[in-house]
């Protein structure tokens, strides 16, 4: 999400983000783009052939603990006819622990209505570590600081090595931020992760473009229709 301003130019999300949320914007524009990306992921599945896709949207702390949170987001996976299991909405670690119980009963909620929850920026402090268990949670995103460090801090390589193999243990299905170098993809393939994200891979993209994206990766022609 960036915000094309008439004056600035191009702004990215975290100089604009903070305001929405302090002004009560922040459940607003979270469905919004929950919308746009249901609307959305059809398009681009139907450009690679079918093949099956998972759209992640991140969620903001106000609308994670939004009453309406589950009737808004069921709305969006009617009128895009997404099928369940597809979506994954994320909460960041910290989010989740403010109110364990509330968030773990949204998680339980999220996952009857077919949305797979997942926990951001984990493994930044001890207390999300032993209060995982009551979470419903079926990704866990590693934070990005340990990724960025563990090449040269042996601490921080070592828990994410714990982290994969907690996430083992428990079923859970994990995802590492901000691989930027080979170096850091090799260490993770070592370790046993199959999932990661970063610039390594891509930088940010708008629609058309993750639609040329996703047409390469499968080795396929870029409908005229996308373009």
């Amino acid at each position: 999400m960036r915000w094309q301003h008439p004056q600035k130019g191009l702004i990215a999300p975290d100089e604009f983000l903070a305001a929405a949320e302090d002004t009560g914007l922040m459940a607003m524009i979270d469905q919004w783009v929950i919308r746009t990306a249901c609307a959305q992921m059809p398009r681009w599945q139907s450009g690679i052939g079918g093949t099956p896709l998972r759209l992640a949207v991140n969620l903001s702390a106000r609308h994670f603990g939004s009453p309406e949170l589950i009737e808004g987001i069921q709305g969006c996976l009617r009128e895009g006819s997404v099928p369940a299991g597809t979506v994954q909405l994320e909460t960041a670690a910290q989010v989740a622990m403010l109110d364990p119980e509330h968030k773990a009963s949204t998680f339980s909620q999220l996952k009857r209505i077919g949305v797979i929850p997942a926990i951001d920026d984990f493994g930044s402090g001890q207390r999300v570590l032993s209060s995982l268990r009551r979470f419903s949670c079926d990704v866990l995103k590693i934070d990005r600081a340990l990724i960025t460090s563990m090449q040269a801090d042996r601490t921080s390589h070592d828990v994410v090595d714990l982290i994969l193999a907690m996430a083992r243990k428990m079923n859970c299905h994990v995802i590492v931020e901000s691989v930027e170098k080979s170096a850091q993809l090799a260490a993770l393939r070592t370790m046993g992760c199959d999932c990661a994200q970063g610039y390594y891979f891509s930088s940010p993209l708008d629609s058309q473009a993750v639609q040329k994206f996703l047409c390469k990766e499968q080795g396929l022609p870029f409908p005229q229709s996308a373009k």
